[in-house]
């Protein structure tokens, strides 16, 4: 899709450039919760991230990652070496 390759190929939720290995597409509102295969509805992702966000919705992912990180105390991540520019 022409607008993964404009973006970079970069995971849509941690912003990482992917390889093919790491590539997956997610439905942000899953299939099972009644999201279907339209291109809005569809982004590029690690697969990691797709495994982690299973069945949840993209709010939903995103509020457990949040709780995720407040309770175990905004841990300081080291600088990324690939940081979007």
């Amino acid at each position: 899709m022409d607008r993964f390759k404009a973006r970079g190929y970069r995971c849509y939720f941690t912003g990482e450039i992917l390889d093919r290995e790491e590539a997956s597409l997610d439905h942000l509102i899953p299939v099972s919760k009644g999201g279907d295969h339209a291109d809005c509805n569809i982004e590029l992702v690690h697969m990691v991230i797709n495994r982690m966000k299973g069945t949840l919705s993209e709010a939903d992912f995103v509020r457990w990652c949040v709780a995720v990180a407040v309770h175990s105390g905004g841990c300081r991540l080291p600088e990324r070496q690939d940081s979007q520019k």
